[in-house]
């Protein structure tokens, strides 16, 4: 599944691929939007289809502020030296997107109560 989202402002296609670990993001992407962030050390490598090539992480983004349907996120990214895609989303975001709005209908309901009296 393709989702656009944004990161800062700059609007990027999502690919959802749950059965990852870990979101991705492209060096050449990251050094875009994230400018000169610092990175964690990660050991983490990637196997590139169709060549089978492994790369290695280049570090992690962490707490990167993504945008999908008006809803904003904090996520790591694991940065690497690739070109297919915009960002690659392993974690399983639709889990944390129905968590986020169960709890802004929570917090609506409770405004009102709170409003109501």
């Amino acid at each position: 599944m393709i989702t656009p989202c944004s990161i800062r402002g700059i609007t990027v296609e999502a690919h959802f691929y749950p059965i990852m670990e870990v979101n991705v993001l492209p060096w050449y992407l990251a050094y875009t939007l994230l400018g000169n962030v610092t990175l964690r050390p990660s050991d983490k490598l990637l196997k590139s289809c169709p060549l089978g090539h492994i790369i290695k992480c280049r570090g992690v983004a962490s707490a990167v502020s993504l945008t999908i349907d008006k809803i904003e996120v904090n996520l790591d990214f694991h940065i690497f030296n690739i070109l297919n895609f915009d960002i690659l989303l392993g974690f399983p975001l639709e889990k944390l997107l129905v968590s986020q709005r169960i709890l802004d209908e929570t917090l609506r309901k409770t405004a009102s109560a709170t409003a109501a009296l």
